[in-house]
């Protein structure tokens, strides 16, 4: 779905300047890239240029209301309808404050893709069921520039499962890497993409990742992650499990 704000509405260019959004399975605070596109004809995007990246935390008690939710608690409506507008306002305001960091005056889109609260685990009562927080008017206001959001949704929508989303920007992002070539990313939750050349793109979720050991640092550690893999790395492996 498109979020036109109160200015500043009009189709993607060549060399336009877009910043993607995301606050991961882990949600340990919000992500922001910003990317200069090149068109590859009038509606491909051919290459992606990186300008900046950085993770911002989640400003006041944002961070406790998304982990809180994401553990279970019970939350009214009133409070859920909140919190959805105050994610899209901080993601807004992140990839904001990202560009006045990256001295990019104008920003042409904000991608967001929320933060997911739930995604069907192939129930068939569920199938096609998701939930990502981020009210994307909020974010366009915030950013001062048109958003982008409910990637899963509409996936689900046409007939998709709505993950993993990565394997629509591989292709581009290896545009240059022989094929067939196969891709691991390593996120909270962990997926595949397999790129055969012409024939469409393979992807699936193989399992947890980073989530996992995020929530096992949270439990045992008191801290958000495990900084560097420091603890993990004066541990020893157990050969027989490898």
């Amino acid at each position: 779905m498109q979020h036109a704000p109160s200015a500043n509405g009009r189709s993607l260019v060549d060399g336009d300047v877009v910043a993607g959004v995301l606050s991961g399975t882990s949600a340990d605070g919000i992500d922001v890239a910003l990317v200069r596109i090149r068109l590859d004809g009038p509606s491909r995007v051919g290459s992606i240029e990186p300008i900046h990246g950085e993770t911002a935390p989640f400003p006041g008690d944002l961070g406790p209301r998304v982990q809180g939710l994401l553990g279970g608690e019970q939350m009214a409506l009133a409070d859920l309808a909140r919190l959805h507008r105050d994610l899209g306002t901080a993601f807004g305001a992140a990839a904001r404050a990202a560009a006045d960091r990256a001295s990019v005056p104008r920003l042409a889109l904000v991608a967001s893709h929320g933060q997911t609260v739930f995604h069907h685990d192939g129930d068939p009562a569920a199938i096609g069921a998701t939930l990502q927080l981020g009210d994307g008017d909020h974010v366009a206001e915030a950013a001062g520039c048109a958003a982008a959001t409910d990637f899963r949704m509409r996936d689900c929508a046409a007939g998709g499962e709505g993950a993993p989303l990565v394997a629509l920007v591989d292709d581009v992002l290896f545009a240059k890497a022989p094929r067939p070539l196969a891709i691991l990313n390593l996120g909270g939750i962990a997926n595949w993409t397999v790129l055969l050349g012409d024939a469409p793109a393979l992807a699936a979720d193989t399992g947890p990742a980073g989530a996992l050991l995020d929530g096992l640092a949270r439990r045992r550690l008191g801290a958000p992650y495990d900084a560097g893999g420091a603890v993990a790395a004066r541990g020893e492996a157990d050969e027989r499990l490898i």
